[in-house]
């Protein structure tokens, strides 16, 4: 996720841990300040109702999508949080 926020790796490598780091930013396990509403409704769509970049980039400008979203991912990783512990939320679920 840090290497995404930087702009290194693309986004198709964090998407599958997406939809658990979504919940738990919602449910407060993650505690994320300032996350502004566009930036929550980017990760609800993207994360929650697994809609594409391209169909949120359709209602709201594409750039601003991607910029939006790299920016949350930037404060999930600056907080005070492991993000591993995404992944471990993630593989318990399914099992």
């Amino acid at each position: 996720m840090e290497l995404y926020g930087k702009g290194v790796v693309d986004y198709h490598l964090i998407v599958d841990i997406l939809p658990q780091m979504v919940k738990m930013i919602f449910t407060g396990e993650i505690n994320i300040k300032g996350l502004s509403v566009q930036q929550k409704a980017i990760l609800v769509a993207l994360g929650l109702q697994f809609k594409s970049v391209r169909i949120v980039g359709k209602i709201i400008d594409l750039y601003c999508t991607v910029t939006y979203y790299r920016e949350s991912v930037m404060k999930v990783v600056t907080c005070d949080f492991n993000p591993l512990m995404i992944v471990i939320h993630a593989v318990v679920s399914i099992v």
